[in-house]
């Protein structure tokens, strides 16, 4: 089976969780049929480590998103990869996408990441509503809609009356096949490189940090968080990770007894196998928080508020994810101490890893255009 997927920006370096989310999926896709991913004209050609073609061909500029310009681009990989479905991330480049599938009678899917209308309306931004129709007509236009969450389906089919039968789970996923197992050399030597107390839990917080709703957890953290659990301090090290904080927060963290601002993480797997809890305190913002699930993958506890664990099966995570009520500081904070004061760091259950492996999700999900292929050509 030949496939295109469709990104409407540039895919490399992987660093955020909406590139993260088309190249992991795209890579086991890749792995199990003829992938091609049509992308801007400044992507870089990965190295060989991804199981897909990457096609640079979409103008870098704006108007890259006029439906009669890349709908020409579209066509001419569809008539040169013999193209059997096409998967089109994001709603920007559906009016191209769709009308080049009507030509070659193939279908057409949507990959929402969120629902793109309710994360501008929550960041403020004032042309939600037309985001809103625009987004509701492309899931009309498709064949099928990848929803990453049974939250995101049910407000779908509420609210822009998609059809259940062409909504499907495809969540986003782990490139970890298994829980990894402990390794304390990890923590000591990276304590000697970040100057922070190898003998306490590690709490911490990851993202890009120049994001609004990421700029807001942390001060959330700094604000809500830190004044509830200092009388905790000779159990843990807080953490803060990502590159594009503000100066003004970096000299504020550094008035703060146990809490650090380490900027860009190198070997992040190290990073992560050496801490103990995340903090999701996120209130802005929509779609899966995929640092969340990265987390819980290697093992870590998350403490999160409700609204930003959503599409994550609370059941499969062995009761290393827990939530509490959005804005309820108190129980956030009483919630980080508890989960201070267990005395080893659990394994991730194998139920988790058989929902959210990369390879698996892919699985699925070749599936689903496989059985549309059929019913195309039929």
């Amino acid at each position: 089976m030949n496939i295109l997927s469709i990104a409407p920006y540039t895919l490399f370096p992987v660093n955020s969780g909406g590139r993260s989310g088309i190249v992991y999926l795209n890579d086991g896709l890749g792995r199990l049929c003829n992938l091609y991913t049509l992308t801007t004209k400044d992507t870089a050609i990965p190295s060989p480590e991804y199981h897909f073609t990457v096609l640079p061909s979409f103008p870098k500029s704006a108007v890259r998103y006029l439906p009669f310009v890349n709908f020409f681009i579209i066509k001419h990989a569809i008539r040169k990869y013999r193209i059997d479905a096409i998967v089109c991330n994001h709603p920007y480049m559906m009016p191209g996408a769709y009308w080049a599938a009507k030509v070659f009678g193939i279908p057409v899917f949507q990959r929402s990441h969120n629902i793109e209308s309710e994360r501008f309306k929550t960041i403020g931004k004032k042309w939600w509503p037309l985001m809103k129709w625009y987004e509701q007509k492309s899931m009309h236009w498709a064949d099928g809609v990848f929803f990453i969450s049974e939250e995101d389906i049910e407000w779908a089919e509420r609210n822009y009356a998609v059809a259940p039968s062409k909504s499907f789970l495809i969540p986003f996923g782990t490139n970890i096949e298994a829980a990894p197992p402990p390794d304390d050399t990890l923590k000591i030597k990276l304590a000697d490189q970040l100057k922070i107390n190898p003998h306490k839990k590690w709490i911490y917080f990851l993202g890009v940090l120049d994001y609004y709703p990421n700029e807001q957890a942390v001060l959330n953290i700094l604000h809500h968080v830190v004044p509830r659990i200092s009388h905790a301090g000779d159990e843990y090290e807080l953490i803060i990770a990502g590159k594009g904080l503000s100066a003004d927060i970096i000299r504020e963290i550094s008035t703060v007894e146990n809490v650090h601002y380490t900027g860009f993480i190198d070997k992040l797997d190290d990073f992560l196998m050496a801490c103990d809890v995340m903090l999701n305190p996120l209130l802005l913002g929509g779609g899966v928080k995929t640092k969340l699930i990265e987390a819980l993958a290697y093992n870590n506890s998350v403490v999160s508020f409700d609204a930003a664990a959503i599409g994550v099966e609370q059941q499969l995570c062995g009761g290393k994810l827990l939530t509490v009520k959005d804005h309820d500081w108190d129980a956030f904070a009483a919630t980080i101490i508890s989960t201070l004061g267990a005395e080893t760091k659990t394994q991730t259950p194998d139920s988790f890893y058989k929902n959210y492996y990369w390879g698996s999700i892919a699985q699925k999900a070749v599936g689903i255009l496989k059985s549309f292929r059929k019913s195309h050509s039929g």
